[in-house]
């Protein structure tokens, strides 16, 4: 696979953003995506960080930032939304509080740019059921979005979710 900077010029990154509620395990899913692997202890993110990923996907090189930032919902949309490819919410099967969190983070950013691309991802990171509370029900129907499962500490689920971001994605031009 070539490197971003080639001698026919950079290669932009396609920058995709994890939200949801402190806890649910973001930076899990990111670092289990980016450098396969996965911390046992749990270390609150404080402010931003990202992970950059190349890869090579149906035979097209593909350039992901994963931005992994921290709780306060309207410093997030504000400030670091623009130029975003996809949003990644992240909830907690056994967390309803996350579940709302989530609905509620979605109503925002939608308000502020309904064209957004959203993936709906629940951690079962103490081995949850794969249904997720009624109260996203209403959501997911309206919205026809699907869950990806995952556990980023068995590795479940992860190519699956990789696969659906790069899928949501233009392709790479012929020549990159």
């Amino acid at each position: 696979m070539s490197s971003p900077t080639q001698e026919n010029g950079f290669h932009p990154y396609h920058k995709i953003v994890f939200l949801g509620k402190q806890g649910v395990g973001k930076t899990s899913i990111i670092r289990r995506l980016a450098a396969s692997n996965v911390d046992t202890e749990y270390v609150p993110t404080l402010g931003i960080y990202y992970y950059n990923l190349e890869l090579e996907y149906q035979k097209q090189n593909y350039y992901l930032q994963f931005w992994d930032i921290s709780n306060s919902l309207d410093y997030q949309i504000n400030n670091f939304l623009p130029n975003t490819a996809i949003v990644v919410l992240v909830f907690d099967y056994s967390d309803k509080d996350s579940h709302k969190y989530i609905i509620q983070v979605f109503e925002k950013i939608k308000d502020t740019n309904p064209s957004m691309k959203f993936l709906l991802v629940g951690n079962k990171s103490k081995g949850e059921k794969d249904k997720p509370h009624k109260i996203l029900n209403n959501l997911i129907t309206e919205n026809s979005l699907e869950i990806y499962p995952m556990s980023p500490q068995n590795n479940a689920g992860m190519s699956l979710l990789l696969q659906a971001i790069v899928q949501e994605l233009p392709s790479p031009k012929e020549n990159d």
